[in-house]
């Protein structure tokens, strides 16, 4: 992770989806007074799905990541362009697939002894029709 001198902020900016395309912004802002890289990752975890099987749910799974440069007092905005299999489970035969439920994508800085249920996030319902997006926290 490395030493930085800089504190930052992360918010989620903007969500949408369009297909099995998923967007998800997330804004950055250097609080400190000096610049500084941050590594923005985004995590998906499920929250409640119809599992195929009594296989084990993952708690959370990094799904992609983005270093940025964000001058002192600063914010950028940094997008992750994703597809819609990023909620996939694998089954216990091994098989992957995405599973009609509701999944959570939040974003952090690399601090995972935060309790993901506290972040904002995005919220992806995927049923039979596609995907729906919304908000928590």
């Amino acid at each position: 992770f490395g030493l930085n001198y800089a504190a930052f902020d992360l918010a989620l900016a903007d969500a949408a989806v369009d297909g099995d395309k998923l967007d998800v912004a997330v804004a950055v802002r250097n609080l400190g007074d000096i610049d500084a890289d941050e590594v923005v990752q985004l995590y998906v975890r499920p929250v409640a799905v119809d599992r195929p099987t009594q296989a084990p749910l993952p708690l959370k799974r990094l799904v992609d990541f983005d270093r940025l440069r964000v001058p002192a007092g600063a914010n950028r905005t940094v997008t992750f362009h994703l597809r819609l299999d990023v909620v996939a489970l694998v089954d216990g035969n091994g098989t992957r697939a995405v599973v009609p439920g509701t999944y959570e994508l939040f974003a952090t800085n690399g601090l995972l002894d935060e309790d993901a249920a506290d972040l904002p996030a995005v919220v992806v319902r995927v049923d039979g029709g596609g995907a729906r997006l919304g908000r928590r926290g």
